[in-house]
């Protein structure tokens, strides 16, 4: 009886070490073998560049009604403004504004607003 208690569990004597092994890096370990996990990991990291940088990436003020022009409307992804040339990377609405810098200043104001909540 006493050989039973001083004998290594199997899994133990497997793997040394095992019980040094913190919770938090077996599941980092876990998570970087999980190829879905890291591409959700980087889509996300995408999402809070983009929202991080909005201001800096839109080339349009979607708030600012001056520059908006109805020549502009529909036009398709990829196609040029036809005053200022610029290109329209995700193209316009149906009221010329720009759908690039729509959706950058909303997934930022919605990322602000997201951290509020309770």
């Amino acid at each position: 009886m006493h050989e039973a208690a001083t004998t290594p569990a199997p899994e133990a004597a497997q793997k040394p070490g095992l019980a040094a092994v913190s919770p938090w890096r077996r599941f980092a370990a876990e998570f970087a073998e999980s190829k879905l996990a890291l591409a959700g990991l980087i889509l996300l990291a995408a999402i809070v560049v983009v929202a991080i940088a909005a201001p800096f990436i839109s080339p349009q003020n979607p708030y600012d009604l001056a520059q908006l022009d109805v020549l502009d409307s529909k036009l398709a992804p990829g196609e040029h403004s036809s005053t200022t040339g610029q290109p329209y990377w995700l193209g316009t609405d149906d009221q010329g504004r720009d759908m690039l810098s729509g959706s950058s200043t909303g997934c930022a104001s919605r990322s602000r607003w997201g951290w509020r909540a309770p």
